[in-house]
């Protein structure tokens, strides 16, 4: 239902996992193949309230004879364990892995990129950062960057309309996704903000 109720706005759509410690929240057959009819890109997001290699994969696997599933994200703490994981997904799946900052902390993306894993940088959860040390981060790394997840922050609440974000760091970050083919996530959780958000973007860049 979500799905067809943002599909008029975007070419890609993020399947967010929260839990995989229960076997409810694996897709079903139904979904899958919905999806894999379907005309546009999708990320999946895997679980986050799990650590467990052989859970995390069983997502992965589940999608494995999706062909639009563009990226795999991942929230995995730096450790010659995780680079192991990872690599041996890729080559495994033959799917791109991304590593997500999954807290207000960047510097295990700085790790995760000197071993050539790429990432996905999520904005919402580094606002507490100079706006020039964000830009920084975005060009020094836009290469190993290849989704970017955009939400504003308000009352210690992340995941809210990206209209409460500086004008001026927001039109870096939709001009460098743009320059460099990254793929811009707005990441809230209603509508209204989802709405607005879009709104947001096609004033900016008239797109």
């Amino acid at each position: 239902n979500n799905i067809k109720q943002v599909k008029p706005f975007v070419d890609s759509i993020e399947l967010l996992y929260f839990e995989g410690m229960k076997k409810v929240d694996l897709p079903t057959k139904r979904e899958i193949e919905y999806i894999n009819r379907s005309d546009l890109d999708y990320v999946v997001h895997l679980p986050i309230d799990t650590k467990n290699f052989k859970k995390i994969e069983n997502f992965i696997k589940s999608f494995n004879q999706v062909n639009n599933v563009k990226y795999f994200i991942i929230h995995i703490d730096y450790n010659k364990k995780a680079i192991k994981f990872l690599k041996y997904l890729k080559d495994k799946y033959k799917k791109n892995i991304l590593a997500e900052n999954y807290d207000n902390k960047i510097d295990n993306l700085n790790k995760f990129v000197r071993n050539n894993i790429d990432i996905c940088l999520d904005i919402g959860h580094i606002l507490h950062l100079h706006p020039m040390f964000i830009k920084k981060f975005l060009n020094k790394n836009k290469n190993a960057i290849k989704y970017l997840h955009l939400h504003g922050s308000t009352g210690g609440k992340d995941h809210k309309s990206i209209k409460m974000l500086r004008e001026d760091l927001l039109l870096f970050i939709l001009n460098c996704s743009i320059a460099n083919n990254i793929t811009l996530c707005v990441e809230v959780f209603s509508f209204n903000d989802f709405i607005e958000s879009i709104y947001t973007i096609n004033r900016l860049v008239k797109c």
